[in-house]
């Protein structure tokens, strides 16, 4: 490993705090208040894609960030952020606050990354690229909302497919070859990136200028996006001559990917009315997110932690396994547990009385997941 981003564990576990966080707060609030899944898309989402980023960025490109350990000031700032987030999400601060302290985090962030950048070489930088460029653009779009400037789902839909879209498929683009030892078609994973991009566009358009019939036209074609990003994955598994053994980090992320796609059909049966868009809403967080997140982390942790602590005492005996630095049992147990209490919970949030027990299942298994990050 070329660099080893000592933050990144901590980015992760924070992104999982802010989840479990997100969950208890929802469990007895309205579930129809949005300013729920502002705090979660900012606190959980954005942490574990920082983590990410500091993690693969500088091994994508082979060049380490100027200053690393300004990235736990990075990290540092998110913490406080917490607090700014709650204040606001309280009634004690109003809109501008939580923008401004939102915002100035994903700046500093970007500086900061953006000095590992380089002249994309392979298909996930350019993916992460386009993740950075869009995490700039909502920093800006954040505060022109607390200005009442934009709509909501604008300021939203830049986050969710410009932002963390761009991140996770850049991010399987790079494990999924890596972990069943199958090329990716590298001509159709160019087109799929800027297919896209093109997708993003058309529905951020659709969504600043509050046209439905625009954004369910763009839905399909994302659509259709996303499962051509299912396709290349298939194909790249399809003739495999090894045993059809798929590490548990690639069977996250397969499931998310299911969740991923019934998510963008609620979004388009929302767009004509036909559902409400907080179910949209929900399976794109609580399932796909939570989901494909988990596989990442299990991913990242161990080997960022044996990196630290035991690459430079190869050939001394007693070296433990990458796998045993996070329970490996657990690991395998929490995947069918957040497949089964995401379906709940979605189907919990159709009978207002019975919502809160769906958020506490999907605490209670994300409680679970972050046990996993012990040492067995």
């Amino acid at each position: 490993m070329f660099f080893i981003s000592e933050v990144s564990p901590l980015f992760f576990i924070l992104s999982l705090v802010w989840l479990t966080l997100g969950l208890g707060i929802r469990a007895f609030s309205d579930i129809n208040n949005i300013n729920i899944f502002l705090m979660t898309l900012y606190g959980f989402f954005l942490n574990v894609i920082m983590g990410a980023m500091y993690q693969l960025i500088p091994n994508s490109l082979m060049k380490k960030p100027i200053l690393p350990k300004f990235s736990f000031g990075v990290f540092g700032f998110s913490l406080l952020n917490i607090f700014v987030s709650l204040l606001w999400f309280f009634g004690f601060l109003e809109n501008i606050y939580f923008a401004f302290s939102t915002a100035f985090l994903m700046l500093i962030f970007v500086v900061h990354v953006s000095t590992a950048l380089k002249k994309p070489n392979s298909i996930t930088p350019k993916f992460l690229s386009a993740s950075l460029i869009f995490m700039l653009i909502n920093a800006f779009i954040l505060v022109l909302w607390a200005f009442n400037k934009v709509n909501i789902f604008f300021l939203i839909h830049t986050f969710t497919l410009g932002v963390i879209l761009n991140a996770i498929i850049g991010v399987e683009l790079a494990l999924v070859p890596l972990l069943y030892m199958e090329p990716f078609n590298m001509s159709h994973a160019n087109k799929l990136f800027y297919l896209h991009q093109i997708s993003v566009l058309g529905l951020l358009v659709s969504f600043y200028y509050e046209n439905l019939n625009f954004v369910y036209i763009a839905g399909i074609f994302e659509f259709f996006t996303v499962g051509f990003f299912i396709y290349i994955v298939y194909k790249s598994m399809e003739n495999r001559k090894f045993p059809k053994n798929i590490p548990y980090t690639l069977r996250y992320f397969f499931l998310g990917l299911g969740f991923l796609m019934i998510g963008i059909v609620f979004g388009l049966l929302a767009s004509r009315g036909y559902l409400n868009p907080f179910l949209h809403a929900d399976i794109m967080i609580y399932a796909f997110g939570a989901t494909t997140v988990f596989g990442g982390i299990f991913h990242f942790m161990p080997r960022i932690l044996w990196n630290k602590y035991y690459k430079d005492k190869i050939g001394t005996p007693n070296i433990p396994p990458i796998d045993s630095m996070i329970d490996q049992d657990i690991v395998k147990k929490v995947l069918p547990m957040i497949g089964a209490s995401s379906l709940l919970q979605i189907v919990f949030e159709t009978y207002d009385y019975l919502h809160p027990i769906g958020d506490i299942l999907q605490l209670l298994v994300v409680l679970f997941g972050l046990y996993a990050l012990k040492r067995k």
